[in-house]
């Protein structure tokens, strides 16, 4: 009776594996410098809706969540993280797997299964733009956080238009940085908080600075203090 119970058990297990729902989505390599270590990748969603929640998944341990509009959407394995804050190295860890979950379904792929060709295509929502990301150079500010700590804050933007477009700004952005670093505490540059600066800085450049969406992404290089 008992063998026959945990017989029961496996098989309905089994039935609940094989019909999980698919998710409609597609992953493609979307960097067109093809010395680049291979973490930025973009999403196709397939599904003709918003996606207001996604999970992304790398190798099973590294997380990261945010938004799956219906154009697509960049990704970078270098946002990704262990619940414990680690972040995702590609210099020290091979990207093997990757899954995307929402709404109940989930999309899986071998990283090694994508093609790491240049030149991705995403959908319209990006026509208007180059339609792969660029990475500025590095922007350094150093101050001390309003609380006193010495701090030296190392930046870099993703883009969606050459690098160059920010040289105008070089003055405006370092003064930025300068009175953003002053306005905080140093519980604020914890590893823990890198999210919620990067979000933090693209706003207020976007906004304050630049005066339009020009940064598409920021990644925090460094932070010393």
């Amino acid at each position: 009776m008992k063998y026959k119970i945990i017989t029961v058990l496996l098989f309905f297990s089994f039935l609940v594996c094989s019909c999980q729902k698919q998710l409609n989505v597609t992953v493609e390599y979307n960097s067109k410098n093809p010395y680049a270590a291979p973490t930025l990748y973009w999403v196709n969603n397939n599904t003709g809706a918003d996606i207001i929640q996604a999970s992304y998944i790398l190798n099973d341990e590294y997380f990261y969540t945010g938004k799956l509009p219906s154009g697509g959407v960049s990704i970078d394995f270098e946002e990704f993280a262990k619940k414990n804050g680690e972040r995702f190295n590609i210099a020290a860890i091979k990207p093997k797997t990757l899954k995307v979950k929402a709404n109940g379904a989930v999309y899986a792929v071998n990283v090694d299964d994508i093609p790491l060709y240049t030149g991705v295509v995403p959908g319209s929502e990006y026509d208007k733009k180059t339609n792969t990301l660029l990475w500025s150079d590095k922007y350094s500010s150093s101050a001390n956080t309003a609380d006193g700590t010495a701090v030296l804050l190392t930046v870099v933007f993703g883009l969606y238009q050459p690098k160059t477009e920010l040289f105008k700004y070089e003055t405006e952005i370092s003064d930025f940085l300068t009175n953003f670093i002053s306005a905080k505490n140093i519980e604020d540059f914890i590893p823990t908080n890198e999210k919620n600066l990067q979000t933090e800085i693209k706003e207020l450049l976007n906004n304050q600075v630049l005066k339009n969406d020009l940064v598409e992404i920021v990644r925090i290089y460094d932070i010393l203090y």
